[in-house]
């Protein structure tokens, strides 16, 4: 098989936002969930990045990409966040935009389709009501704008990802799109994007579906559609060409501690049922870890829900390797998957980073990097995912 791209997703929380308030304090950035005198006594335990809090600036994140590419990392995923024109959490893609990348180094968006936390750590469990009230409501319009922002913006970019030249959009928590427009609308809406990007001389979208681990609160895709029968179709028919997750790995019906080496089998068993549900073909995301915990105020007595709890533990550089082999067990079965993306680079408040930690050091990042020189025809990089193949019409 051809060696996949190996794609991090990077949180850009840690830049100083007037619109978020931390502690009660306006203007700050997540740094202090980990760094200061209330953390460092709740959470003593929980991972942190080796170089401390930086403060992100075009220096540091060239640094980030020459320190992810030097290890095997071909790209970072960017967590996107538009609401509706206007782009939160924006400033460090910017950095990265300005950025002296390592050669090769690309870079995709997945638009998170619900607002950030405006305000941590949480202080109870975000109600329904309060958890919908965060998902980002697009239609025609909306749509419309964000796919002419991006061809402006991004995908004319030689270091924007494609797949057999079409830019890739990621499309985080499709349910919620699913549940919101109907199968039908949303169908046209994803047609709307490609005739845009193919009028602008593009191929089209490479769509990716992002699943979410299912929780008891959150209606499966089969019940989504099943509650509209006219509107029942695939994923396929509705216009996505893969489906991929984030960060697949808690058991959220499971106990408030979670071995981490017994979820790598439990998880992993599950990616074959999941192509064959959703009939799409499954780039499977892999996570060294989770522990939301420092988003979350400290109490006497853990509360049963996110951020609290569930809290995996004792994962270590070995079991991630376990993890990629299983991975790649799996990349064989199916022929090729041209994607391994890996949840994630650096978003350390929910404790599921690869980059070097006060833990394991490198260790991650070396066990990524052992990985990725023992795959067959390594230096054969997915060349059918990198870089434009046809330059968009002026």
């Amino acid at each position: 098989m051809r060696a996949p791209l190996v794609a991090a997703y990077y949180y850009p929380g840690w830049a100083r936002d007037p619109l978020r308030v931390v502690r009660g304090c306006a203007g700050a950035s997540e740094w202090d969930l980990l760094y200061d005198e209330v953390a460092f006594h709740a959470y003593p335990e929980v991972r942190r990045p080796i170089t401390g809090p930086v403060e992100p600036d075009v220096a540091s994140v060239e640094k980030e990409a020459a320190a992810a590419h030097a290890s095997g990392i071909d790209a970072f995923l960017w967590c996107w966040y538009w609401d509706r024109g206007r782009l939160m959490m924006n400033e460090t893609l910017e950095m990265f935009l300005q950025s002296r990348l390592p050669a090769g180094f690309g870079y995709a968006l997945m638009w998170v389709n619900k607002r950030a936390h405006a305000v941590l750590p949480l202080r109870e469990p975000l109600s329904n009501a309060s958890e919908r009230a965060r998902v980002i409501a697009t239609d025609e319009d909306d749509f419309r704008s964000m796919v002419q922002h991006l061809m402006r913006h991004h995908w004319s970019r030689p270091q924007y990802l494609t797949f057999q030249g079409r830019p890739m959009l990621l499309l985080y928590r499709y349910e919620f799109l699913v549940r919101d427009l109907g199968a039908e609308r949303l169908r046209r809406l994803l047609s709307l994007g490609q005739s845009l990007a193919r009028s602008a001389g593009f191929p089209g979208i490479c769509y990716v579906a992002i699943l979410h681990t299912p929780s008891p609160s959150e209606p499966s895709l089969h019940n989504l559609l099943a509650s509209a029968p006219e509107d029942v179709v695939s994923l396929r028919e509705i216009g996505f060409q893969a489906l991929s997750t984030y960060v697949y790995l808690p058991d959220w019906a499971g106990p408030s501690t979670q071995q981490y080496s017994s979820l790598i089998d439990k998880r992993a068993l599950e990616w074959s049922a999941l192509a064959r549900t959703h009939a799409l073909p499954l780039w499977p995301s892999i996570s060294p870890g989770w522990d939301a915990r420092p988003r979350a105020d400290p109490c006497e007595s853990d509360k049963p829900r996110y951020p609290w709890q569930p809290q995996v533990i004792g994962e270590t550089p070995r079991d991630f390797s376990r993890l990629l082999k299983r991975w790649l067990t799996y990349a064989e079965q199916c022929g090729n998957i041209p994607l391994l993306p890996i949840a994630s680079w650096n978003e350390w408040s929910e404790g599921h980073a690869i980059a070097p930690c006060d833990r394991h050091g490198d260790g991650l990042l070396r066990t990524l990097a052992e990985f990725k020189a023992s795959l067959p025809n390594r230096h054969m990089q997915a060349s059918a995912i990198v870089g434009p193949e046809k330059a968009p019409e002026e």
